[in-house]
């Protein structure tokens, strides 16, 4: 199952769905994947508390189901009625983050390297793992505009972005890219 995940998924989300899966299955006995009761798979499922990980662990089944045609997997129908009673988030009151506080703690960064990073990352939206992946090739400055192109990012898919205007990005990545080797991650 494991193997299968890497060829279908990008390595976090792949990483993702197995450990789910094996969370879901830890301490269950069964020598073959029809021995797998599906009253205990939804009892088990219904005991998630979030939707991120039900969601998780419902496509690492589905993945084993692929792997192990025998195995019996709750219905969809199932899937959809316990997931509508999950939450993402408790109620309590969510901080506001203001930009021009984030902008200021991304300045105070000495590391000129981890702070390009981050003014990329708000600048054009990219992920952490998106950012840290980039290569010199990867990124194309016009007027002012960074263009990133992501390789591997969510759920494996490529993309173009393009990031705000950000003079004093452009200029100092302009820099760093020119003393970076190509093929290397510009980034941490």
């Amino acid at each position: 199952v494991r193997e299968y995940l890497k060829t279908q998924y990008g390595g976090n989300t792949a990483k993702k769905y197995y450990f789910s899966l094996k969370g879901l299955l830890d301490g269950l006995d069964f020598s073959d994947p029809q021995e797998i009761p599906i009253e205990e798979l939804e009892k088990r499922l219904q005991s998630i508390q979030n939707r991120n990980d039900f969601s998780a662990a419902k496509q690492g089944l589905y993945a084993m189901g692929q792997c192990f045609p025998s195995l019996q997997i709750p219905t969809g129908h199932f899937f959809t009625q316990t997931s509508a009673h999950k939450r993402n988030y408790r109620k309590r009151d969510i901080a506001v983050l203001q930009l021009d506080a984030v902008k200021r703690k991304i300045n105070a960064i000495r590391d000129k390297r981890l702070k390009l990073g981050y003014r990329l990352m708000l600048a054009a939206g990219t992920r952490v793992s998106e950012t840290a992946a980039l290569c010199p090739e990867d990124i194309s400055i016009n007027d002012n505009v960074v263009c990133v192109h992501v390789r591997n990012g969510k759920g494996g898919k490529e993309r173009e972005i393009q990031s705000l205007p950000d003079e004093y990005l452009s200029r100092e990545l302009e820099l760093l890219l020119a003393s970076s080797e190509p093929g290397a991650p510009v980034f941490y």
